[in-house]
């Protein structure tokens, strides 16, 4: 049985919840790499990470403001909020902080890398 923290638990949520709402991104870091290992029987892997690392696969990267409008009615109904800390750009990852409601505290973050497939 996999070990998952309380933030990793919340994390994989939002995960879920992205993933259910069709943002077109795939998973990589810490929080695939926990789970593969798992699933293939090499035991507990530790690694306590606070972000989300994405990146996009869709045919053509969005606005910011698009990203950020799929990414918040995403998780609209986990009492969270993605809020934009960096832009997307050549070489750069777009960056948002996942801010909790019910405290307004920063919770995690998401990174999503812009391919060009």
């Amino acid at each position: 049985m996999i070990k998952l923290t309380d933030q990793e638990k919340r994390m994989y949520d939002v995960i879920g919840a992205i993933t259910d709402n069709n943002v077109p991104v795939v998973y990589k870091g810490a929080l695939v790499t926990k789970l593969i290992l798992h699933e293939n029987q090499f035991g507990d892997f530790v690694r306590e990470t606070q972000d989300i690392d994405a990146s996009w696969i869709g045919s053509a990267p969005p606005p910011m403001e698009q990203l950020t409008d799929m990414l918040n009615r995403a998780i609209a109904n986990m009492n969270l909020t993605a809020v934009a800390v960096r832009e997307h750009g050549e070489k750069m990852s777009a960056s948002y902080d996942i801010i909790d409601l019910s405290n307004n505290e920063l919770c995690m973050t998401i990174d999503i890398d812009m391919c060009d497939f």
